[in-house]
């Protein structure tokens, strides 16, 4: 993907929508864990749904490295 290939728009909404995804497969990883779990895998698991949800949250429509890497990964 080259610079000039990024929309912003509909790739930020694509990319956001891959993160939003992940946030949530890691909440229900962590409803899991809280279920049946150790203290210890809860802990991980809410530290991963966390980070998921910050890195959703960091996202900007201009960010063209950020997109593309997401998009591409």
């Amino acid at each position: 993907m080259d610079r000039q290939d990024i929309n912003y728009g509909v790739d930020f909404e694509r990319a956001r929508e891959h993160l939003d995804a992940e946030a949530g497969r890691l909440f229900r990883t962590y409803l899991a864990a809280k279920k049946s779990g150790t203290p210890e895998d809860i802990e991980q698991a809410i530290a991963g749904y966390e980070a998921a949800q910050r890195r959703a949250q960091a996202l900007r429509p201009t960010d063209d490295a950020a997109i593309r890497a997401i998009l591409e990964g």
